[in-house]
């Protein structure tokens, strides 16, 4: 998949426009911007036909045809693809590619899928390493198991009711809709039904003591918390087939941050700080000019 990305017309034009626009630029850094703006304009709006492109739309043919195209059609395939290539290099002399957001992020993952290829099959060692150097990623969620007397809305008597419930009065409250007998419920459970107040609170309440009234999106809770089960690291072979997709995501973004990295200094960049910009923004400006100064660029 990733040799027919590399040979893809789209994928071949974005790299090499880049490309011939970077390198002009360097040769070219005591020209304006216009004339830079304008060199890239001509290249946008140079097609180059070749035996390349041909044999790739060729391929496509007979990969969905499960034949080789003869002459007209051909023909018909490379001129429909001419079309659509007149069609895609008006999208981008027009900076479209600039101001759509899906269209941008599609090209960024398209660039760093063929930065990253496929990682091989990492080995058991490798992926024991993994899962060691990253521990604090596989320990399994907090867990809380609570009783609870909830009330749509703040009762009057709020400081009233916490007494009798302490003093070991059995209180009916309304109805809740998980329950009134909250047992081994994990962290991220809780937190999206009772909001990360309402959790912070539980893991700071004494245990076996009735407290509240907790405020959750659905109301008021009394609540007696009766055990909280901390984070345990998870055992490797429960989430090897999740290492092996972290493993991998790893790799990918490591090769990514690489290439990045290789080529950063082939693109000038300016922070801009003038005109109406907030102080955090100026800030941050700043910060960026002042460690790209550190680095040397």
């Amino acid at each position: 998949m990733f040799d027919r990305l590399l040979k893809e017309p789209l994928a071949i034009f974005c790299v090499a426009a880049a490309g011939i626009f970077v390198v002009d630029a360097i040769r070219n850094g005591g020209e304006t911007t216009e004339s830079l703006a304008e060199a890239d304009q001509n290249a946008v709006s140079t097609i180059i036909v070749n035996e390349a492109v041909v044999d790739i739309l060729q391929e496509d043919f007979e990969w969905l045809e499960g034949r080789e195209p003869n002459e007209e059609e051909t023909e018909q395939i490379v001129q429909e693809w001419l079309n659509e290539e007149i069609v895609f290099r008006e999208a981008l002399r027009q900076n479209m590619h600039l101001s759509d957001g899906k269209m941008r992020a599609h090209l960024i993952e398209k660039v760093r899928l063929l930065w990253a290829g496929v990682p091989s099959a990492p080995s058991e060692e490798d992926l024991l390493a993994f899962y060691m150097d990253n521990i604090q990623e596989y320990y399994s969620e907090t867990r809380v198991s609570f009783d609870q007397v909830f009330y749509s809305e703040q009762p009057e008597n709020a400081d009233e009711l916490l007494e009798r419930l302490r003093s070991g009065e059995d209180i009916e409250g309304e109805r809740y809709w998980l329950g009134d007998n909250m047992s081994d419920y994990a962290a991220s459970i809780l937190r999206s039904s009772f909001g990360g107040e309402f959790f912070t609170a539980l893991l700071e309440a004494p245990l076996e003591t009735w407290m509240g009234p907790y405020q959750s999106p659905r109301g008021y809770h009394y609540v007696k918390v009766s055990g909280v089960q901390q984070p345990q690291p998870i055992a490797y072979e429960a989430v090897r087939d999740r290492l092996l997709q972290d493993w991998s995501d790893a790799m990918l973004f490591n090769r990514v941050a690489e290439r990045t990295e290789q080529i950063r200094d082939e693109f000038d960049v300016v922070y801009d700080s003038s005109g109406e910009v907030s102080s955090s923004v100026e800030a941050l400006l700043a910060s960026a000019r002042n460690l790209r100064e550190e680095e040397g660029h």
